[in-house]
């Protein structure tokens, strides 16, 4: 079965999609070399809040229904650019992301599978679809992916949500304008 892909780069310290590529931030593909026809961009609004207690992952923020996101952030802005629409330079810690999304179908994309590759999230990450587990990474710097025809049938809505951790570990690689620029998740 050829695969498909559901495209996003998502740069954290990570989502309505629109017909209408202007109000997509970025909506190139983020490796020509790589793409494949068709794709779909999430880049643009996600629901997202801040979580300094680190308690989302016990309130279970990834289950349907069990929280109400409070702010609105611009994907694949880092929460520290204004760009975002968050701008805060100094949180450091757990944030989540979540979007709802409709699994493409048509013509396009019988007979394949719709993968979610996250382009970097900054340090771990956790994923979950439709309120069930889906993916674990850790490393800022390197992609990670999940197959979503796991979660859903073509047509069908589907709910993403990501816990990401930025560490501020002096383990973590940095890379080397670490101390010249603003840091982002």
């Amino acid at each position: 079965m050829k695969n498909a892909i559901i495209n996003t780069s998502i740069v954290t310290g990570l989502f309505s999609m629109t017909a209408f590529a202007a109000d997509i931030p970025w909506p190139e593909h983020p490796r020509p070399d790589f793409q494949r026809s068709p794709w779909i961009n999430l880049n643009g609004q996600w629901e997202f809040d801040f979580d300094p207690q680190d308690a989302g992952e016990k309130e279970q923020w990834f289950a349907p229904g069990r929280h109400a996101f409070s702010k609105k952030i611009t994907v694949p802005f880092p929460w520290e650019s204004r760009l975002s629409g968050i701008g805060d330079k100094d949180y450091k810690g757990v944030a989540w992301y979540s979007r709802e999304i409709t699994l493409p179908d048509g013509e396009g994309w019988k007979g394949k599978d719709a993968w979610l590759i996250v382009g970097a999230c900054d340090w771990e990450a956790k994923v979950w679809v439709n309120g069930k587990p889906a993916v674990e990474h850790v490393g800022g710097y390197l992609p990670f992916e999940v197959n979503l025809s796991q979660f859903g049938k073509p047509g069908e809505k589907v709910t993403v949500v990501i816990r990401a951790k930025d560490v501020t570990d002096d383990q973590q690689p940095t890379g080397k304008q670490v101390h010249w620029y603003t840091r982002t998740s």
